[in-house]
């Protein structure tokens, strides 16, 4: 009985390690090679660095915006400012 019991042990420890082989050799099959990680990381990182860059512009681009909104006002106050100026003067210059 006891040399069974020991027939059995070993056969299940013999399953054991090929089950861990074969799992090492599955994990080994799905990764991918240095080089193709490396380029994988690469181009993942290009790929975000192009995002920040057009998330950059797009920024840009509403700053930019806005501050053509602020000078066309503005110009145009000072626009009717110098209009208001030039009456005056035309008037007093009139008057004289």
């Amino acid at each position: 009985m006891e040399k069974q019991a020991k027939h059995w042990q070993e056969l299940a420890n013999k399953q054991e390690r090929e089950k861990n082989l074969l799992q090492a050799q599955m994990v080994n099959f799905n990764s991918k090679p240095p080089r193709a990680q490396s380029l994988e990381s690469n181009t993942q990182a290009q790929i975000e660095e192009i995002q920040s860059l057009r998330d950059k512009l797009f920024h840009a681009g509403e700053q930019q915006r806005d501050l053509e909104k602020t000078i066309s006002v503005d110009l145009k106050a000072e626009i009717q400012k110098q209009m208001r100026d030039n009456e005056r003067l035309t008037e007093r210059n009139k008057a004289l």
